[in-house]
């Protein structure tokens, strides 16, 4: 039971629960995450997490979400439209190796300071859509293997919704093509 932890002065929640391979649900709605900049690895390779509710986390201050949910591959939902990442620069390998993961909308996501993407997707091999309508791109200097078997056991792969800068940015520095646009 997390209810009781007073996080408001925590900045880096770096690793917390990292490597928890047999959790299989976690509570950190009471979290308070609004001095937080870096989430780097904080669920990583908790390969049984089934259920985690992060839609109360403040993420303002956030600067670093690498590795943040990879390689959760028990999850099979993941609610991240209340983010607001006005400081996000890294989200290196943050979504790769999502077994369970079908759908993200991460609309909500503000990139305009967003450098790494690399391997952002990497080995989710089921997620069919991703919604990235509003991201901005332009910052963007990192972008190996963003979509690298993303979607790959989905007939006709991954559909990414974006805006029209956006999906020119991806054609030309990732591995997807025209087919892979609504």
């Amino acid at each position: 039971d997390l209810t009781n932890f007073n996080t408001s002065k925590v900045t880096e929640m770096s690793s917390m629960f990292a490597f928890c391979e047999k959790l299989k649900s976690l509570d950190v709605s009471s979290f308070d995450t609004s001095k937080v900049t870096s989430f780097s690895l904080m669920f990583g390779d908790c390969h049984a997490l089934e259920s985690l509710d992060v839609t109360n986390f403040n993420t303002t201050s956030a600067r670093s979400f690498s590795q943040m949910f990879g390689s959760c591959r028990s999850l099979t939902s993941l609610d991240l439209s209340s983010f607001n990442t006005p400081n996000l620069t890294n989200f290196y390998y943050a979504l790769a190796d999502l077994d369970g993961i079908r759908e993200l909308d991460l609309s909500s996501f503000n990139t305009s300071k967003l450098t790494n993407v690399g391997y952002l997707f990497l080995n989710s091999f089921y997620i069919e859509r991703i919604n990235l309508t509003g991201w901005d791109l332009s910052e963007i200097t990192n972008w190996t293997g963003m979509f690298i078997n993303t979607g790959a056991n989905v007939v006709g792969g991954v559909k990414v919704t974006c805006s029209a800068e956006a999906k020119a940015l991806l054609i030309e520095n990732t591995v997807l093509t025209e087919d892979n646009f609504d």
